[in-house]
């Protein structure tokens, strides 16, 4: 025998009620107030290729007050297991370096980020179907620079790409 599971009006405006006595907390951060901005506007950034120009970029854009960065993405994870050519001087490339860096940015200008909110990705195109990304800057090499705006661009995402673009139009 099944149990009769309506509500009487009642019921309902007395557990509505209920509901309603008990306020709901709201961060300052969420809706623009005490020098946040509201995450309406707010860009989320992934970023994705993180060797000297990218890292340079990072920091770049973790310094804007309108940005929050969510993603990072790099085929190394910053282990010492790639030739470093292209990187600063002193300044280790990948994934471990990169987070690390921009937790530092973060806390130079006060932007207040729960410890793991931030996805580190070795593949592009796991990061690109995030449909909370608004915008990716793409700082790879120059053969990959092409392919990965293409594919963001076709996920809905905005990109900020080190030129050159493309190297040859097929």
């Amino acid at each position: 025998m099944q149990k009769n599971r309506t509500m009487s009006r009642r019921k309902f405006i007395k557990s509505a009620a209920a509901s309603l006595a008990f306020p709901t907390l709201i961060p300052a951060s969420a809706i623009g107030k005490n020098g946040f901005t509201s995450a309406s506007d707010r860009i989320v950034f992934g970023c994705i290729g993180l060797g000297g120009q990218g890292r340079h970029n990072m920091r770049a854009f973790a310094a804007q007050p309108d940005t929050q960065i969510v993603a990072l993405c790099d085929v190394d994870t910053g282990e010492g297991k790639f030739h470093n050519s292209f990187g600063f001087p002193g300044s280790p490339n990948g994934l471990t370096p990169a987070l690390k860096d921009l937790r530092k940015t973060q806390a130079r200008y006060n932007k207040a980020s729960p410890k793991n909110n931030i996805k580190l990705y070795g593949d592009f195109r796991e990061l690109l179907q995030r449909g909370d990304i608004d915008a990716v800057t793409v700082c790879t090499p120059d053969h990959w620079h092409g392919i990965i705006t293409k594919t963001a661009l076709q996920n809905g995402k905005d990109v900020y790409c080190e030129k050159p673009l493309v190297n040859s139009i097929p």
